[in-house]
Parts: C-alpha cells; sequence; structure tokens
C-alpha cells in the first residue's frame, strides 16, 4: 500500500490497484507506443506511398511527394497527440487519478471513431483496435471500478 499525506500531515494508505487497473495501464502504454511507431514507419515507407496513391488513382504523379508530405504531417501530428495523451493519461491513472479513467474513454473513442472511418481494416489498424478495446475494456471492469471508487471515497 502507498501511504500519501492527506490534511494536516495525516497519513492516508491508498488502496493497491487491482491486476485490471494494471493491465489497462499496459494496453493505453502499448498502444501509445504503437501509433509513435506507426507515424515512424510511415516516414519510413515514404516511397511505397507514393507508389500507392499513383497506382490507386488518388494523385497524378506530379503531386505525389506534395501529397505525401502532407499526409506523412497529417499522420504524424495525429499519431503523436494521441500516443502523447494515451501515455499521459495511462500514467495518470496508475498514479489513481480518477479522472483520467474518464479521459482515456473520451479519448479512447474518439481514436477508435477515427481508425474506423480511417480504412482501420488493415493489419495496423486490426492491432491498434485490439489494444485499444482490450484497454477500454479493462478500464470499466468491476475491479477497476471498485478502486477508483475506493479512491474517490478517500479525497
Amino acid at each position: 500500500m502507498t501511504a500519501t499525506m492527506v490534511n494536516e500531515g495525516e497519513p492516508e494508505t491508498r488502496p493497491p490497484a487491482p491486476r485490471t487497473a494494471h493491465l489497462a495501464v499496459g494496453f493505453f502504454l502499448a498502444l501509445a507506443a504503437f501509433v509513435v511507431l506507426q507515424a515512424i514507419l510511415l516516414w519510413l515507407n515514404q516511397d511505397a506511398m507514393r507508389r500507392n496513391l499513383v497506382d490507386r488513382g488518388l494523385v497524378q504523379a506530379a503531386e505525389a511527394d506534395a501529397a505525401v508530405r502532407t499526409l506523412l504531417v497529417q499522420n504524424t501530428v495525429v499519431n503523436v497527440l494521441f500516443g502523447a495523451a494515451d501515455a499521459g493519461f495511462a500514467l495518470l491513472l496508475r498514479r489513481g487519478r480518477v479522472w483520467a479513467r474518464v479521459a482515456l474513454t473520451v479519448v479512447g473513442m474518439l481514436q477508435l471513431f477515427l481508425l474506423l472511418v480511417g480504412g482501420g481494416l488493415t493489419a495496423s489498424g486490426l492491432v491498434a483496435f485490439a489494444l485499444l478495446a482490450a484497454g477500454m475494456a479493462t478500464l470499466w471492469l468491476p475491479a477497476t471500478s471498485r478502486w477508483l471508487a475506493e479512491l474517490r471515497s478517500l479525497r
């Protein structure tokens, strides 16, 4: 158990996090690392992206470089923001911040929406979906809910 200080120096004993909360944190940290890795891999595969855009007739060959740069920057910004949010809120949940579960849920729902409307049926989309679904599920399991309720009652 972790002892922290509350009003006027009185020690408070915080209940230990259940396995489900640890799993939720782990899934969201893994998701954060995965989305940042995805952004890095896209930068390393610019030629394949360029060919794919031209082959599918989405852009003319002369416009492909500009389109690839735009897509890479947009993707990187989105992935880094989601990665930072996933990791940051997961670490706050691990520290017992009750509101971090709601923040992770909101961010997770937004990620899920973008994943589904953005063509989530790719192999990497399925991995992201699996991590996201597992993280969201473990956030709301009864053991995690009880732990967070206990923490809320201590404040």
